[in-house]
Order: C-alpha cells, then structure tokens, then sequence
C-alpha cells in the first residue's frame, strides 16, 4: 500500500490497469501497483503526476477511441473539476509537473453548479455529466461541446452522484 499526505478527493482505474488519484492541492497521480517483489518499497515518489489547476471532483481515462488521445505513452484522462469545468489532460508517461489543458474545456456551467460525476457510455461514444443542481449533460465524443443537457431531479442535495449510460436495447 502507500501512503499519502492526504486522502484522494477523486480515483479512477485505467485500463492499464493503473490508479489515477486526484488530491485536495491539483496534483493528480498515476500510480502503478508494486510488484511485491522481497524487499521492494512502495513509494510515490517518482510517480507520474501533473498539477491542475483547481482540485479534481471526479476522473475517468478517456477511451482509447478518443481522437484527442496524446499517443506517446501518455494517458489521456477527463476531470471534473472545482472549477465548475470538465477539462482533457494528458498524463505524461513518466516524471510529471504543470500541466495544461490538451484542448479547450469542456465548460460545464448548469445553473452555476459544479460537476459531480463522469461516465462513458458502453461503446465509449458518449461522455456523460452529471450535475449538482440534479442535470446530466451527454456529448458525443467526436464533438464534446455539442452537449444535450436534460434535468434528472431537483430534490436531493448535491446533486447527481452517479450516472450511467446504457444502449437502447428495444
């Protein structure tokens, strides 16, 4: 296991079967699990990380369909963030630092509220957005500003924790 000098406020696994963990200062982490080999020390300590540049909300590796995808060994990831936005960053392969948003964010402003979850749809042609004023927000993937934004609820406080899209199977 590892320790951090704070508890995550977001996690997401990769399909690279690595831990992403966003924390209360920005940073975000790719961590990759020890081998457990005699002797080895678990440490984040040169672990890939970046510095966003509000706290992440929540996080989810983008598919690997993404045309935006930075290739290269990176990991491109979303993040719902403090902001009040949903941002695209690459997670660099190695070593870590500031980073910048790979492309325009993803503004997500329902009713000033912030967001609160992020899914893919199954075949990962769709993000979803669900909202603390109870919204949800699809956009495809091949046009992510291009969002269709319907109210779930209204009466639970903080909003839409959870969300997830499913095909239409009739």
């Amino acid at each position: 296991f590892y320790t951090c000098a704070s508890a995550p406020t977001a996690l997401a696994w990769t399909a690279g079967g690595k831990l992403l963990a966003g924390f209360a200062d920005g940073s975000v982490k790719l961590i990759g699990i020890p081998s457990g080999a005699a002797g080895e020390e678990a440490s984040l300590n040169g672990t890939p990380s970046i510095t966003l540049a509000s706290a992440a909300i929540d996080l989810l590796e983008a598919p690997s369909t993404y045309a935006g995808a930075g290739g290269g060994g990176a990991t491109t990831f979303f993040v719902a963030c403090e902001d009040y936005g949903v941002h695209v960053y690459d997670m660099p392969a190695s070593g870590g630092g500031k980073a910048a948003a790979k492309e325009s964010p993803l503004s997500f402003q329902a009713s000033g509220k912030r967001p609160c979850t992020l899914t893919l749809s199954l075949d990962g042609g769709f993000l979803g957005i669900g909202g603390a004023d109870g919204s949800l927000s699809v956009s495809p993937m091949d046009n992510l500003g291009n969002a269709a934004t319907v109210p779930l609820h209204d009466s639970l406080p903080g909003g839409t924790a959870a969300v997830c899209l499913a095909p239409d199977l009739s």
